[in-house]
């Protein structure tokens, strides 16, 4: 995620009209001072005082229900969208600035470069064998039967490039 979040930002810095992005660690753990001292140490953004009252309020407006979450607010305090974890996961920092434009070019390009990959994939970091997601539309990212997990295996070039 740091990598990602300082590719963000140099992209925010090149680009004349694109908007500063920022992330703030809000931890909702009920573990020790000490463990989010250990953990936001590593972290390289802004964050909530742990036991800051206002992390409550704000897991109840946006219905956390699984942790790590991770929400885009725009400029005007709007919600971009509460699937960030997984759009950072498929598309890194492609995936900025998050809005629904970007997001449909992201999964026509995905959807075009799977067209001429196999139906399934042995990748070398995964123990089971991998399997296109949407048969039906042409292809799209990996998973496999097996456990669930989900792979680019083939794509990882696209997004990467």
């Amino acid at each position: 995620m740091i990598s990602i979040y300082q590719k963000i930002k140099q992209i925010t810095l090149e680009e004349k009209d694109s908007e500063d992005f920022e992330v703030a660690f809000v931890s909702n753990d009920r573990d020790h001072q000490c463990s989010f001292d250990s953990c936001f140490g590593t972290m390289q953004w802004l964050a909530l005082p742990f036991e800051d009252p206002t992390i409550k309020s704000l897991a109840k407006y946006f219905d956390v229900q699984a942790f790590p979450y991770l929400i885009i607010i725009g400029r005007e305090g709007k919600t971009v969208t509460k699937k960030a974890r997984s759009l950072l996961n498929l598309y890194k920092e492609n995936a900025y600035p998050f809005t629904d434009a970007k997001m449909e070019l992201l999964e026509k390009e995905m959807e075009e470069a799977a067209k001429n990959l196999p139906k399934s994939e042995y990748h070398a970091d995964h123990r089971h064998e991998l399997s296109l997601v949407s048969e039906g539309t042409g292809g799209g990212p990996f998973i496999c039967c097996d456990c669930d997990e989900r792979g680019l295996a083939g794509l990882t070039n696209v997004w990467n490039a």
